[in-house]
Parts: C-alpha cells; structure tokens; sequence
C-alpha cells in the first residue's frame, strides 16, 4: 500500500475497490460446473492442491452491505472462495459486487 503524507503525518491509503465486472474481465473466474455455471466455491474449500496461491480470491461480506471479492484467502466476513485463470499481481487487489437494496 501506499504511504501519503499530509500534515506530518504517514497515512496509509487503502487500495481502490474496483466493479465486479472489471474483476470477471480481467482475471476470468473459472466456472464451477457443480453449481449451475457460479464461479464462487464453498467456503470450506480444502488447500487448493495443484492451485498457485495467487490464483486464490476471497468472497467477503463488506461492511457498508455490499461484498467484495478480495485477492488471497481470508477468513473475516469470509462467504466463498473464488479461482481464476489469470493471476493477481499484488495481494491488495479488491472487486466489490453492489447488493441492490
């Protein structure tokens, strides 16, 4: 992450959540064929075995009511896992998905 500056002080900057469609873009989910065409795995998905760690994402409740697909594997506010083709670069990579309230 990066550090800004401002009055003296070191803030750290969170990265920008980006839309969801950006996310199936970019990175192509792969399809769980078990589940009717959705790319999210249940969330006691074993140790990815034969899956390279930065091609892991997480599916997390947010706390402002919407979810975010986040980069790694994470256990707060965890829902599912997601795998995807293409993999993440940096770790900080973050998707949210807009609940329509």
């Amino acid at each position: 992450m990066k550090k800004s500056k401002k009055n003296g002080e070191s803030k750290q900057r969170k990265p920008p959540i980006k839309p969801i469609e950006e996310f199936e873009k970019r990175y192509l989910p792969m399809i769980d064929i078990l589940d009717e065409g959705s790319y999210f795995l249940d969330y006691e998905f074993g140790n990815n075995i034969g899956i390279e760690p930065n091609r892991v994402w997480t599916l997390v409740s947010g706390d402002n009511g919407n979810d975010v697909i986040m980069a790694g594997r994470h256990h707060v506010n965890r829902l599912a896992y997601v795998i995807t083709e293409v993999p993440w670069e940096t770790g900080n990579e973050q998707f949210i998905i807009e609940n329509n309230k």
